[in-house]
């Protein structure tokens, strides 16, 4: 019996047991057994309430996003499974991602309905208790570069379909370093992935002037403060080659500092 509607299987008399097949996983049914002959039937047994053991999920997550935190991270946030496709309790999911195109070497990946693609690398996350776990951060990941994600639900016996593929980019990031010398204006270099930068060609002996705005793909950040160095040496305005002989160090932090 499956809610309030009994189904009826007929046995021969030599038969003393049946496997029911056709149930659904994680439900309780009503077992009852009537004998049965010529003369009529006999009164019910009493009832036997047996449930099914748990299945892996039948259905996949749903709603998936995944959007750009920085550059290097992503947050992946998802719905579970259709309540009647889960069959058990859910106790985690697999989040899959691998990177289609990265802007950093040019590499890319082949296209989804390719053969050929680089395998996915998963993060396990574990449902503790009756938290319910829908969102995770995915990080160290390549700069300005294209991933796929997919999601899994998994229960004690295994784990079920993915989720249909969701695409995102991680953030470009970078600095613009702007820099003059004394009595002249300002000028700007964008910096991409260094921590170091070698100001070249520069005057001897003369005062320059820096400061970094960060930036990434949603837009610019605020100014740095303006701090200043002098390059060693003396330089005579009639000599064309002291503008190639000195060169000022960038450290790229916090803050900048040089040397």
């Amino acid at each position: 019996k499956l809610s309030s509607h009994y189904y009826n299987l007929t046995l021969v008399a030599s038969e003393n047991s049946v496997t029911l097949n056709g149930l659904q996983p994680v439900t309780t049914y009503q077992i009852r057994i009537i004998a049965i002959n010529d003369l009529g039937q006999s009164e019910q047994s009493d009832v036997l309430f047996v449930q099914t053991d748990e299945e892996t999920p039948g259905g996949p997550p749903l709603h998936l996003k995944a959007i750009p935190l920085t550059s290097t991270s992503i947050k992946v946030s998802w719905k579970t499974p259709r309540k009647e496709l889960q069959f058990g309790f859910i106790r985690g999911y697999y989040i899959g991602y691998r990177i289609i195109q990265s802007s950093i070497d040019g590499s890319s990946s082949p296209s989804s309905g390719s053969t050929q693609q680089s395998d996915f690398i998963y993060k396990t996350l574990e449902v503790k208790g009756k938290d319910n776990v829908e969102e995770c951060i995915i990080s160290e990941l390549k700069r300005a570069s294209r991933y796929e994600i997919v999601v899994q639900a998994f229960n004690s016996k295994g784990a079920g379909p993915s989720s249909e593929p969701v695409l995102v980019k991680t953030l470009e990031f970078g600095y613009i370093l702007h820099y003059k010398r004394e009595s002249s204006d300002w000028r700007e270099l964008k910096l991409s992935n260094i921590n170091t930068f070698t100001h070249e060609n520069l005057r001897c002996g003369t005062r320059y002037q820096y400061y970094l705005v960060g930036f990434n793909s949603a837009g610019k950040g605020d100014p740095s403060q303006v701090v200043s160095a002098r390059t060693d040496g003396t330089c005579k305005l009639n000599n064309p080659y002291c503008f190639l002989a000195c060169s000022i160090v960038v450290y790229i932090s916090q803050a900048i500092m040089f040397s």
